[in-house]
């Protein structure tokens, strides 16, 4: 919700997000406007990424792999799927006009991945070459929660319930797809994209709606107990 609130406060060109615990080059912004300005085709421009840790030591150089400039949306948006790990991208520079256009992130642990796939729909992603984010890895760190208390962490109202991670990150992939923009062989074609993805998920959704209905049931017989 916090990130959402500053995107709406937001009246520049471009927009940034930036946690509270990482921290940038003094050249970081400067690199990727650049870029967009130079660039109208690109909708995001972000730099490599050096991870650290509580202290400021470095762990290691991380590539995000995401520098995209196809031509044809779907090419664009596979390739993120296909490449992504842990969205660092999302810290770069963006137009604000093209986040304006999307959906909310959503309130489910690994909404950055399919919202960070749909940007690449509105076009070209541009990595800068040089290693100007530093992204501080540590055990209390949010990439460091299990994915239950990540849930937690994105809605609190979601504690004890089932997190249907599968089932939603389809949900925002579909939406994604109906939305955005391409013409219809790029909807098709990543309409087959999500449905074979769906089939080789099967077991994990099959085991998402058991839970659920598990959960379901428990929950009426505790209510059930409480009326009587």
């Amino acid at each position: 919700a916090n990130f959402m609130r500053v995107l709406h406060l937001a009246r520049g060109e471009y927009f940034r997000w930036a946690s509270a615990d990482d921290l940038s080059a003094p050249e970081f912004v400067e690199r990727c406007v650049a870029v967009l300005d130079r660039e109208p085709d690109v909708v995001q421009a972000y730099p490599r990424a050096k991870l650290i840790d509580e202290h400021g030591a470095v762990i290691r150089e991380y590539h995000d792999n995401l520098h995209t400039v196809a031509d044809r949306a779907s090419d664009r948006y596979i390739q993120v799927l296909e490449r992504i790990g842990l969205c660092n991208a999302i810290y770069g520079v963006m137009r604000t006009s093209v986040l304006r256009r999307m959906p909310p992130l959503g309130a489910f642990e690994g909404s950055d991945i399919p919202w960070q796939a749909e940007i690449a729909l509105h076009g070209k992603i541009w990595e800068i070459p040089e290693y100007l984010f530093f992204r501080r890895m540590h055990r209390d760190a949010q990439s460091s929660m299990s994915p239950d208390a990540r849930q937690v962490h994105y809605d609190p109202a979601s504690a004890g319930k089932p997190v249907m991670r599968n089932w939603r990150h389809a949900g925002a992939r579909l939406g994604a797809i109906v939305r955005g923009p391409g013409d219809v062989r790029d909807r098709a074609r990543l309409l087959g994209y999500l449905a074979r993805d769906i089939v080789w998920s099967r077991d994990e959704l099959a085991r998402e709606i058991g839970a659920y209905a598990r959960y379901a049931l428990s929950r009426r017989r505790r209510s059930g107990r409480r009326r009587t």
